[in-house]
């Protein structure tokens, strides 16, 4: 059974501490796949499109990138945005980093063109003492945006402990300038596979706005369940699936956003009954279209213990948050079979939960935070100190 596959795999990583290890051959493999497939990055480097990047090292490939449609005559068609597809999954998504104040209107215009009604944010517009993200939806406090042909207004905002849902109304702006369709002089083949989009159709729509609020400033969160309650949630509007796509995005868009992709997917492959799941080949089947997705083993290890958690109905394990498993830890129909199955093995196999609970201290579920980060991975992350955005 994969679901059970996935939560021994789980334990043995932990047991032997495997997360460097992992990681380190996630980026080995990825460097050698973008190598053999070549992929390039030459448009997001062009000398029009650089100061459109957030981070000078989270690139689009050219042949996996959404591309705007209708643009000012002579303008780029460029937006730092990766369509990915995972249909064992059935879903489509859009991963993208946090809009800068003057790509905020080329945002809107993504999500208008592609018909996404579903947004995905896993950061806070202020973190690290640095801004992460512009302020591209409206709140209470401000309750109407403007940006150069779309207004975004607030409907509702609802709050809760660990995240904010809103509803949002998008509507097109009329304007007496100039525009033409995309033209294929900066390889906008590559686009995502929605159709060309009618302008005229409507002028308002409405988008339902997800944002998950206690990711922390470093690391990972120390408990999945959090994590898990919003996941949950976001499933619960029934938008999380292949058309249209629903767009994710942090501050880069390959952390915290891979680790919502990643956990999601294995989860509706689960759903889906498939016989056999490697997150570690999906992570790189991934990174063929959205580079450096899952970006420190921290976020591979909280991926996978996700993963595990909810496949056991929400198990606690050693964890010692005070969130209890709700009602959303039983909307996996096959987390039933798995625990039924575990309760009918004979004896004297420990099943998969009372192994995670009796084995000894190499065996318990350690906190992220603890998790030792290897010389190498130290360096590297000083290296690129100017560039940290996880």
């Amino acid at each position: 059974m994969a679901a059970e596959q996935l939560v021994r795999q789980f334990q043995e990583h932990e047991k032997k501490n495997a997360w460097v290890d992992l990681f380190r051959e996630i980026d080995r493999l990825s460097t050698k796949q973008e190598k053999d497939l070549g992929l390039k990055t030459e448009v997001a480097r062009a000398w029009v499109n650089v100061e459109k990047n957030r981070y000078r090292n989270v690139l689009t490939y050219d042949n996996s990138r959404v591309t705007l449609k209708r643009v000012r005559s002579g303008a780029s068609n460029y937006i730092n945005a990766s369509p990915l597809k995972v249909a064992e999954a059935g879903r489509r998504y859009i991963m993208t980093q946090g809009p800068l104040a003057s790509t905020c209107n080329d945002f809107w215009q993504m999500i208008w063109e592609q018909k996404s009604s579903l947004i995905v944010m896993l950061n806070r517009i202020f973190e690290k003492n640095s801004i992460k993200c512009h302020a591209y939806f409206p709140t209470e406090d401000n309750p109407v945006t403007e940006f150069e042909t779309f207004t975004v207004s607030l409907k509702t905002e609802e709050h809760f402990t660990h995240f904010v849902v809103r509803t949002l109304e998008v509507q097109q702006k009329e304007t007496s300038e100039s525009y033409e369709s995309s033209s294929d002089q900066e390889n906008s083949s590559s686009s995502s596979d929605s159709s060309e989009t009618d302008y005229s159709d409507e002028s308002a729509r409405t988008v339902f706005h997800f944002q998950f609020t206690s990711w922390p400033d470093f690391g990972v969160p120390a408990c999945s369940h959090v994590f898990l309650e919003f996941l949950f949630r976001v499933r619960s509007t029934g938008l999380l699936r292949e058309s249209p796509p629903t767009v994710v995005h942090c501050s880069a868009g390959i952390g915290r956003s891979g680790a919502f992709v990643v956990v999601d997917s294995i989860l509706a492959m689960v759903e889906h009954n498939e016989d056999s799941i490697d997150m570690i080949e999906l992570i790189l089947r991934l990174r063929r279209s959205r580079m450096g997705l899952i970006q420190t083993s921290q976020q591979l290890q909280f991926c996978w213990r996700s993963v595990a958690t909810a496949l056991l109905g929400g198990d606690k394990g050693d964890c010692n948050c005070d969130t209890e498993p709700s009602e959303w830890f039983n909307v996996i129909p096959s987390i039933r079979s798995l625990q039924e199955t575990q309760r009918s093995k004979n004896e004297d196999e420990p099943s998969v939960v009372e192994e995670g609970r009796t084995a000894g201290s190499e065996g318990r579920r350690r906190p992220l935070e603890d998790s030792p980060e290897q010389p190498e991975e130290a360096k590297r992350a000083k290296r690129f100190e100017y560039f940290i955005f996880v």
